[in-house]
Protein backbone atom coordinates (compact mmCIF):
# COMPACT_ATOMS: atom_id res chain seq x y z
CA UNK A 1 0.00 0.00 0.00
CA UNK A 2 2.59 2.02 1.01
CA UNK A 3 4.33 1.70 -2.44
CA UNK A 4 1.44 2.43 -4.20
CA UNK A 5 1.79 6.36 -3.00
CA UNK A 6 5.34 6.72 -2.33
CA UNK A 7 6.37 8.79 -5.12
CA UNK A 8 3.10 11.30 -4.35
CA UNK A 9 4.15 11.52 -0.37
CA UNK A 10 7.78 11.18 -1.32
CA UNK A 11 7.40 14.97 -3.29
CA UNK A 12 4.67 16.23 -0.41
CA UNK A 13 7.57 14.98 2.20
CA UNK A 14 10.78 16.11 0.71
CA UNK A 15 10.05 17.53 -3.05
CA UNK A 16 11.33 15.84 -5.87
CA UNK A 17 14.65 16.99 -5.74
CA UNK A 18 17.63 14.16 -5.29
CA UNK A 19 17.45 13.50 -1.81
CA UNK A 20 20.17 15.36 0.61
CA UNK A 21 20.96 14.46 4.59
CA UNK A 22 20.12 11.31 6.40
CA UNK A 23 15.91 12.20 6.91
CA UNK A 24 15.70 12.63 2.59
CA UNK A 25 17.33 9.65 2.05
CA UNK A 26 15.45 7.45 4.51
CA UNK A 27 12.26 8.79 2.93
CA UNK A 28 14.03 7.74 -0.75
CA UNK A 29 14.59 4.48 0.15
CA UNK A 30 11.37 3.23 2.37
CA UNK A 31 10.18 1.61 -1.34
CA UNK A 32 13.48 -0.42 -1.21
CA UNK A 33 13.93 -1.09 2.08
CA UNK A 34 10.29 -2.77 1.89
CA UNK A 35 11.28 -4.64 -1.43
CA UNK A 36 14.33 -6.37 0.66
CA UNK A 37 12.18 -6.87 3.74
CA UNK A 38 9.68 -8.78 1.03
CA UNK A 39 13.06 -10.67 -0.46
CA UNK A 40 14.33 -11.63 2.93
CA UNK A 41 11.03 -12.96 4.41
CA UNK A 42 10.53 -15.30 1.35
CA UNK A 43 14.04 -16.46 1.86
CA UNK A 44 13.09 -17.56 4.95
CA UNK A 45 9.98 -19.62 3.26
CA UNK A 46 12.60 -20.92 1.21
CA UNK A 47 14.25 -21.93 3.67
CA UNK A 48 11.99 -23.56 5.61
CA UNK A 49 11.36 -25.98 2.66
CA UNK A 50 9.14 -24.11 -0.04
CA UNK A 51 11.64 -25.00 -2.71
CA UNK A 52 11.11 -25.31 -7.17
CA UNK A 53 12.74 -27.10 -9.22
CA UNK A 54 13.88 -24.81 -11.85
CA UNK A 55 12.22 -25.13 -15.04
CA UNK A 56 13.72 -24.45 -18.88
CA UNK A 57 11.98 -20.94 -18.55
CA UNK A 58 13.51 -20.20 -14.84
CA UNK A 59 16.87 -20.99 -16.51
CA UNK A 60 16.52 -18.52 -19.97
CA UNK A 61 15.14 -15.88 -17.61
CA UNK A 62 18.01 -15.91 -15.64
CA UNK A 63 20.53 -15.69 -17.66
CA UNK A 64 18.91 -13.37 -19.22
CA UNK A 65 19.13 -11.28 -16.30
CA UNK A 66 22.48 -12.16 -15.48
CA UNK A 67 24.26 -11.18 -18.67
CA UNK A 68 22.47 -7.87 -19.35
CA UNK A 69 23.50 -6.66 -15.50
CA UNK A 70 26.99 -7.96 -16.18
CA UNK A 71 27.24 -6.46 -19.65
CA UNK A 72 25.46 -3.45 -18.80
CA UNK A 73 27.57 -2.49 -15.42
CA UNK A 74 31.14 -3.29 -18.30
CA UNK A 75 29.40 -1.08 -20.76
CA UNK A 76 28.79 1.93 -18.41
CA UNK A 77 32.22 2.64 -16.75
CA UNK A 78 29.59 3.83 -13.88
CA UNK A 79 28.85 1.91 -11.22
CA UNK A 80 25.95 4.34 -9.42
CA UNK A 81 24.17 4.70 -12.91
CA UNK A 82 24.38 0.90 -13.37
CA UNK A 83 23.23 0.30 -9.63
CA UNK A 84 20.22 2.39 -10.52
CA UNK A 85 19.48 0.63 -13.68
CA UNK A 86 19.55 -2.85 -11.98
CA UNK A 87 17.29 -1.44 -9.20
CA UNK A 88 14.77 -0.52 -11.53
CA UNK A 89 14.97 -2.76 -14.29
CA UNK A 90 16.05 -6.46 -12.95
CA UNK A 91 15.94 -6.00 -9.56
CA UNK A 92 12.14 -6.50 -9.25
CA UNK A 93 12.41 -9.51 -11.76
CA UNK A 94 13.27 -11.74 -8.25
CA UNK A 95 9.58 -11.55 -7.72
CA UNK A 96 9.24 -14.01 -10.05
CA UNK A 97 11.26 -16.33 -8.32
CA UNK A 98 9.06 -15.55 -5.17
CA UNK A 99 6.02 -16.80 -7.10
CA UNK A 100 7.37 -19.35 -8.41
CA UNK A 101 8.04 -20.43 -4.82
CA UNK A 102 4.71 -19.32 -3.28
CA UNK A 103 2.73 -21.87 -6.15
CA UNK A 104 4.38 -25.26 -3.78
CA UNK A 105 3.23 -23.58 -0.43
CA UNK A 106 -0.26 -24.73 0.68
CA UNK A 107 -3.04 -24.79 -1.79
CA UNK A 108 -4.97 -21.54 -2.18
CA UNK A 109 -2.42 -19.56 -0.84
CA UNK A 110 -1.17 -18.09 -3.94
CA UNK A 111 -4.59 -17.96 -5.39
CA UNK A 112 -5.49 -15.57 -2.19
CA UNK A 113 -2.73 -13.52 -2.59
CA UNK A 114 -2.93 -12.65 -5.79
CA UNK A 115 -6.79 -12.12 -5.26
CA UNK A 116 -6.03 -9.68 -2.36
CA UNK A 117 -3.12 -8.16 -4.36
CA UNK A 118 -5.07 -7.33 -7.32
CA UNK A 119 -8.31 -6.37 -6.07
CA UNK A 120 -6.24 -3.30 -4.00
CA UNK A 121 -5.20 -2.26 -7.60
CA UNK A 122 -8.77 -2.33 -8.28
CA UNK A 123 -9.41 0.20 -4.77
CA UNK A 124 -5.99 1.70 -5.80
CA UNK A 125 -7.50 2.59 -9.32
CA UNK A 126 -10.54 4.23 -7.93
CA UNK A 127 -8.91 7.00 -5.81
CA UNK A 128 -6.67 7.64 -8.22
CA UNK A 129 -9.59 8.64 -11.04
CA UNK A 130 -11.17 10.22 -8.28
CA UNK A 131 -7.64 12.12 -7.13
CA UNK A 132 -7.66 12.87 -11.34
CA UNK A 133 -10.93 14.55 -11.77
CA UNK A 134 -11.96 16.24 -8.64
CA UNK A 135 -8.05 17.90 -7.96
CA UNK A 136 -6.56 18.15 -11.56
CA UNK A 137 -4.44 21.08 -10.80
CA UNK A 138 -3.06 19.58 -7.84
CA UNK A 139 -2.06 16.44 -9.46
CA UNK A 140 -0.44 19.05 -12.04
CA UNK A 141 1.74 20.63 -9.22
CA UNK A 142 3.41 17.25 -8.25
CA UNK A 143 4.20 15.97 -11.54
CA UNK A 144 5.91 19.67 -11.58
CA UNK A 145 7.36 18.94 -8.14
CA UNK A 146 8.42 15.89 -9.09
CA UNK A 147 10.24 17.95 -12.42
CA UNK A 148 8.27 16.03 -14.56
CA UNK A 149 5.63 17.48 -17.30
CA UNK A 150 1.91 16.15 -17.46
CA UNK A 151 2.05 14.44 -20.90
CA UNK A 152 -1.32 14.36 -22.73
CA UNK A 153 -2.85 12.42 -26.08
CA UNK A 154 -6.05 14.75 -26.49
CA UNK A 155 -6.79 14.05 -22.76
CA UNK A 156 -4.50 14.19 -19.65
CA UNK A 157 -2.74 11.21 -19.06
CA UNK A 158 -3.77 9.53 -15.87
CA UNK A 159 -0.73 8.06 -13.52
CA UNK A 160 -3.07 7.99 -10.38
CA UNK A 161 -0.87 8.64 -7.28
CA UNK A 162 2.16 7.07 -9.13
CA UNK A 163 2.63 10.02 -10.95
CA UNK A 164 3.86 8.10 -13.81
CA UNK A 165 1.11 6.75 -16.84
CA UNK A 166 2.99 4.10 -18.17
CA UNK A 167 3.68 2.74 -14.38
CA UNK A 168 0.20 2.81 -13.62
CA UNK A 169 -1.53 1.42 -16.82
CA UNK A 170 0.69 -1.47 -17.19
CA UNK A 171 -0.65 -2.31 -13.17
CA UNK A 172 -4.19 -2.15 -14.28
CA UNK A 173 -3.39 -4.02 -17.38
CA UNK A 174 -1.97 -7.02 -15.49
CA UNK A 175 -4.96 -6.42 -12.78
CA UNK A 176 -7.16 -6.82 -16.10
CA UNK A 177 -5.53 -9.72 -17.10
CA UNK A 178 -5.57 -11.45 -13.81
CA UNK A 179 -9.31 -10.81 -13.50
CA UNK A 180 -10.32 -12.00 -16.85
CA UNK A 181 -8.48 -15.20 -16.21
CA UNK A 182 -10.54 -15.26 -13.10
CA UNK A 183 -13.81 -14.72 -15.11
CA UNK A 184 -13.19 -17.50 -17.68
CA UNK A 185 -11.86 -20.20 -15.23
CA UNK A 186 -14.43 -19.87 -13.37
CA UNK A 187 -18.10 -21.45 -13.52
CA UNK A 188 -19.92 -18.76 -11.72
CA UNK A 189 -17.77 -15.71 -11.79
CA UNK A 190 -18.67 -12.92 -9.24
CA UNK A 191 -19.72 -9.71 -9.82
CA UNK A 192 -17.00 -8.60 -8.44
CA UNK A 193 -14.51 -9.70 -10.95
CA UNK A 194 -16.38 -7.72 -13.43
CA UNK A 195 -16.08 -4.86 -11.48
CA UNK A 196 -12.63 -5.06 -10.72
CA UNK A 197 -12.26 -5.80 -14.53
CA UNK A 198 -14.39 -2.44 -15.14
CA UNK A 199 -12.64 -0.26 -12.81
CA UNK A 200 -8.98 -1.58 -13.63
CA UNK A 201 -9.88 -1.55 -17.72
CA UNK A 202 -10.80 2.46 -17.04
CA UNK A 203 -7.29 3.20 -15.53
CA UNK A 204 -5.30 1.32 -18.54
CA UNK A 205 -7.95 4.20 -20.91
CA UNK A 206 -7.45 7.02 -19.00
CA UNK A 207 -3.69 6.63 -18.93
CA UNK A 208 -3.72 6.69 -22.46
CA UNK A 209 -0.71 4.24 -22.57
CA UNK A 210 -0.05 2.21 -25.43
CA UNK A 211 2.16 -0.47 -24.26
CA UNK A 212 0.01 -1.48 -21.03
CA UNK A 213 -3.14 -1.57 -23.40
CA UNK A 214 -0.95 -3.96 -25.68
CA UNK A 215 -0.06 -6.03 -23.09
CA UNK A 216 -3.48 -6.71 -22.21
CA UNK A 217 -4.28 -7.77 -26.09
CA UNK A 218 -1.51 -10.03 -26.27
CA UNK A 219 -2.41 -11.72 -22.82
CA UNK A 220 -6.14 -11.50 -24.15
CA UNK A 221 -5.56 -13.69 -27.11
CA UNK A 222 -3.36 -16.21 -25.45
CA UNK A 223 -6.00 -16.86 -22.77
CA UNK A 224 -9.04 -17.35 -25.56
CA UNK A 225 -6.17 -19.73 -27.48
CA UNK A 226 -5.85 -21.55 -24.59
CA UNK A 227 -9.39 -21.78 -23.50
CA UNK A 228 -10.71 -22.79 -26.99
CA UNK A 229 -7.62 -25.29 -27.43
CA UNK A 230 -8.92 -27.03 -24.08
CA UNK A 231 -12.36 -26.63 -24.18
CA UNK A 232 -13.52 -26.35 -27.82
CA UNK A 233 -15.55 -23.66 -29.27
Amino acid sequence: VYISFSPTLRIMMIGGNTAVGVYQLLITAIPDIVLLGVVAYAFMVWLNGARFKFSAFDWILLGYAAFNVIYGFILSHDFFISAQGFRTTYLVMVFYYIGRMYLNTEQGVAERLLTRLFTWYAIYCVFGILFHFIFPDYEKSLINQGLHIESAYFIVRMGAFLLTPVLFGTFASIGCVYFYYKIITSNTPSWRHYLCIAVLWSGVFLSVSRGPILVFRIAFTLLMALVFWNCGP
